[in-house]
Formats: C-alpha cells, sequence, structure tokens
C-alpha cells in the first residue's frame, strides 16, 4: 500500500476492484474520484452507432488505433470491443512474394515503424512477420 500511495502517478485505481486490497483508506478513494475524473470515457457505454461504425471501420482494413481515433475511444476500448463481436486482429491481407522479399531485405536496417509506413501496414502486422 505504501508504494501504492507513492506512486500514485504509474497506476489506475479503476483497475483495481473496491475494497480489493482492504479497508480503503482517504488518499485511495481520493485517487478514485480523481482517476475517474481524468478519463470519463472510461465508463461510456458503447451506442447501437458507435459499435456499428467501429466494426464497419475494421472490416474496412482500419486498425485499432485508426478506429480509436475516429469515434474516440481508446485502442484499448475498441480492440476489447471487437474480440468480443469474434473478430480477430488478424485481417485478411494476405503477404505478397515482393512484401516478403522487402522485410528479409530490410528488416535489420529499418524500424518496424519505417517498414510499416513503406508497405502500408501496421506495426504489429511486421514484428509478427518478422519473428
Amino acid at each position: 500500500m505504501n508504494f501504492l500511495e507513492n506512486n500514485q502517478n504509474e497506476w489506475d485505481s479503476r483497475c483495481v476492484e473496491k475494497n480489493m486490497l482492504g479497508t480503503e483508506s482517504k488518499w485511495l478513494k481520493e485517487k478514485r474520484i480523481r482517476d475517474i475524473e481524468e478519463n470519463p470515457l472510461w465508463y461510456r457505454k458503447w451506442t447501437e452507432d458507435e459499435i456499428k461504425q467501429a466494426e464497419n471501420l475494421f472490416k474496412g482494413g482500419k486498425s485499432y488505433l485508426e478506429i480509436a481515433e475516429e469515434i474516440n475511444r481508446s485502442e484499448w476500448a475498441v480492440a476489447n470491443l471487437l474480440r468480443n463481436m469474434g473478430y480477430s486482429y488478424m485481417l485478411p491481407q494476405f503477404w505478397k512474394g515482393k512484401e516478403l522479399k522487402y522485410l528479409r531485405e530490410n528488416y535489420e536496417n529499418m524500424t518496424y515503424s519505417e517498414m510499416a509506413e513503406e508497405l502500408g501496414r501496421i506495426m504489429k502486422a511486421i514484428g509478427a512477420k518478422a519473428e
């Protein structure tokens, strides 16, 4: 508890169930209020329109981050929603021979970000294929 109290900016109290750590002290109750006020979107329910929009953007090839930016949600929230709907992160975009060759030739000299931009893919896909 001392560590948590002394490092309040390093963790989010919304991720810890109430009274999980025992009777909550005044500083922890105040932190819970602060964490909720600083990110009120955390508790906002998804509307049917938002769900449809997220699904359509995903089917259109957008990444979780791109969807999140467009509908004003966190990347984690979008990922969680789509996974719960049965969608996988893997998009139906197969690797072409020239892309694999480019990856083999450049993975030691370029960052994943640079290669992702060049190939029009997300960094996660570049990293997974490079592994």
